[in-house]
């Protein structure tokens, strides 16, 4: 459980022609969040094949997952709401030989939409969001208007994300181990993909493709 504090000014906007903004009235506003986790590990076949899995699931918990998504969003009165949402994972490991070990994980984080209006502009998910330019490169320039380089226009690309999802496999692989230590080989391949809550231009998704090999050796 953990606490959100907030400093809001109702009088910020003028409320009518020829009244000017104040921070009169200014208050701090404090609201709660918190969440509920699990994890557990065990041996489908003994000495062979683990099974593990976690889960974490609450309110304002964004933070605690591996992408660390948004806590809090704003509802249309300057005051915090915590965003329900959580994380789950849950792998493999194969001890094939006791040289060679395979594994899979699968996991991911998500955050729930949460609207304050009609009009879907208030809240976390807002169907507002700037999600027109996403996808859509353009070419910065410099101060002399030379091109600089290619990008995606930040001010008409900002989705809201609704969840972070990878899977990865690979081995470690010993080739030796003994009394002079340990040295072995591992490979990792991950398949990583972002996808949003429906903005002004759809639904933008994006995804990655990585590949890992590492070689260590441990000191006996």
């Amino acid at each position: 459980m953990r606490g959100f504090r907030d400093r809001v000014y109702p009088n910020a906007t003028a409320a009518n022609v020829g009244t000017p903004a104040s921070g009169v009235g200014a208050f701090n506003y404090t609201t709660l969040g918190g969440g509920v986790g699990f994890n557990s590990r065990f041996a489908l076949v003994p000495k062979k094949l683990d099974l593990g899995f976690h889960i974490l699931a609450g309110d304002g918990v964004g933070r605690y997952g591996d992408a660390t998504l948004a806590d809090v969003t704003t509802r249309a009165n300057g005051t915090l709401a915590p965003i329900r949402g959580g994380s789950a994972l849950v792998g493999l490991e194969l001890h094939a030989t006791p040289k060679l070990e395979l594994w899979a994980y699968y996991g991911g984080d998500y955050a729930e939409r949460q609207l304050y209006n009609a009009a879907g502009s208030q809240g976390y998910g807002r169907f507002t969001a700037a999600t027109t330019g996403c996808n859509v490169e353009t070419i910065a320039t410099t101060g002399n208007n030379t091109p600089a380089s290619s990008t995606t226009n930040p001010a008409a690309c900002a989705p809201d994300i609704r969840d972070i999802q990878e899977l990865s496999a690979g081995w470690w692989y010993d080739f030796y181990r003994g009394p002079k230590g340990r040295f072995r080989q591992g490979f990792q391949y991950s398949y990583l993909t972002k996808q949003s809550w429906r903005g002004t231009g759809g639904s933008p998704v994006s995804n990655t493709n990585m590949w890992l090999t590492s070689f260590r050796y441990y000191l006996p």
